[in-house]
């Protein structure tokens, strides 16, 4: 099991998780493998990882000519983010390149949860994401102005 999230023409970023689950809590740290897969020599820094859980709410008001309006709110919960390699000469090299990973949970980390209620048209949601990322040398590299690369 693992998510295949490459934006670089002929790359490959997946994310393989020990034991094929992605179920963790604070007492079962997060374990895997990052398997990069790239054409050429990129120049970057090194592979960021980031825990973090969004908590997303909606609410829906109506006007006094029955109009919606929805009213949402995200918050950034929990973020940890760790450095899972640095390259030698801030080169990844071509070819194939795996690196193991381990990141421990917050023991009071809440569970992704899910909260619809029909009557006040409120909904809520808490999730975890984890991210893994190429940081790259290049700006070309990145997809916007907030450090997204195109390697994740």
């Amino acid at each position: 099991m693992g998510a295949n999230k490459s934006r670089l023409a002929n790359s490959e970023f997946k994310i393989e998780f020990e034991g094929d689950s992605r179920a963790f809590d604070g007492n079962h740290p997060i374990v895997g493998t990052l398997k990069i897969k790239v054409a050429e020599n990129l120049p970057a820094y090194g592979v960021m990882m980031k825990l973090e859980l969004i908590d997303m709410c909606k609410k829906y008001d109506h006007g006094d000519k029955g109009q919606r309006y929805d009213h949402t709110k995200k918050i950034r919960a929990f973020q940890k983010c760790i450095t899972v390699a640095n390259f030698d000469n801030n080169i990844l090299p071509m070819g194939e390149t795996s690196l193991p990973f381990c990141m421990d949970v917050p023991h009071d980390a809440p569970q992704s949860s899910h909260y619809y209620q029909s009557t006040c048209e409120l909904f809520a949601r808490m999730k975890w994401f984890l991210k893994a990322q190429v940081v790259p040398v290049d700006t070309k590299l990145l997809n916007d102005e907030w450090g997204k690369s195109q390697l994740r």
